[in-house]
């Protein structure tokens, strides 16, 4: 009895086994070449039972080799189903991995690399919003009247930096160029506000922390002595030394009515 029922379980592993091996899947891409940002990735999963095709629900899984985005969907199989690039996907190489039940099938997938910024200015702000998909790691100059300061950029995608524009007070015409001299953004009398003679674009992080007597130069500026915490660095230094040397004074004082005590005996 014991037997049989051994046998028995071991003929239905193996039917099981040999059923399972009729299904097969595979991911189909219609293109080989990268695919550019605000596109559509057309791809089909094929599965087949046999040579029969099987239409049912497959689970499908796309990630950025460096693992920074992962796009999960539902798709049908044996349909052609499709993948909207958008603004932030990293651009490089890309998995597509497609699971149904105990099977699973992977092809890869290229997207192109996509640099786009846009530059405006609000009021006496310039921002800087990176809308590729890579890093953004450029200079670009900035023209306030006569006077040019440029700024080396790393603005990660999906991010923005923003600079505060100064100027003495009154109208002027701002002009933003990349290093090969291509304009960028043009702006015809933009009110600016000063208090002194510095003119240029400050990172708005760094906007109050000028330093005691001002910003002379706005590229200087982002590496002053003054900024905030070098200040606390060293008020902290000179509270250390101001404690010790009150410390060494009790000390003298208390040696010195010892030794006074001592002399007396």
């Amino acid at each position: 009895m014991r037997k049989s029922l051994v046998i028995s379980l071991l003929f239905i592993i193996f039917i099981s086994f040999a059923i399972a091996q009729e299904y097969s899947i595979d991911i189909s891409l219609d293109t080989n070449n990268p695919i550019n940002v605000g596109e559509e990735l057309p791809y089909t999963i094929r599965l087949v039972d046999g040579t029969t095709p099987i239409s049912d629900n497959v689970e499908v899984i796309f990630s950025d080799v460096l693992g920074k985005k992962e796009i999960k969907q539902q798709v049908k199989s044996n349909e052609e189903n499709f993948l909207e690039i958008g603004n932030y996907f990293p651009s490089g190489l890309w998995n597509i991995k497609a699971i149904y039940q105990d099977l699973s099938a992977e092809a890869v997938f290229t997207i192109a690399e996509n640099t786009e910024i846009n530059i405006l200015i609000e009021e006496n702000k310039l921002i800087i919003r990176n809308n590729g998909n890579q890093r953004y790691t450029e200079t670009i100059y900035v023209k306030i009247g006569d006077k040019i300061s440029s700024k080396t950029l790393n603005i990660a995608s999906g991010d923005e930096k923003q600079w505060q524009l100064i100027a003495p007070d009154g109208s002027y015409d701002i002009e933003i160029t990349d290093s090969q001299n291509k304009p960028l953004l043009t702006k015809r009398n933009i009110q600016l506000y000063g208090t002194g003679n510095a003119v240029g674009a400050i990172d708005t992080d760094l906007v109050g922390y000028a330093g005691l007597g001002g910003a002379e130069d706005p590229d200087n500026l982002e590496s002053s002595i003054f900024s905030s915490d070098k200040l606390l660095i060293t008020t902290i230094f000179v509270g250390a030394v101001f404690v010790l040397g009150v410390l060494y004074l009790i000390e003298r004082i208390v040696s010195n009515k010892k030794s006074k005590k001592s002399k007396k005996k």
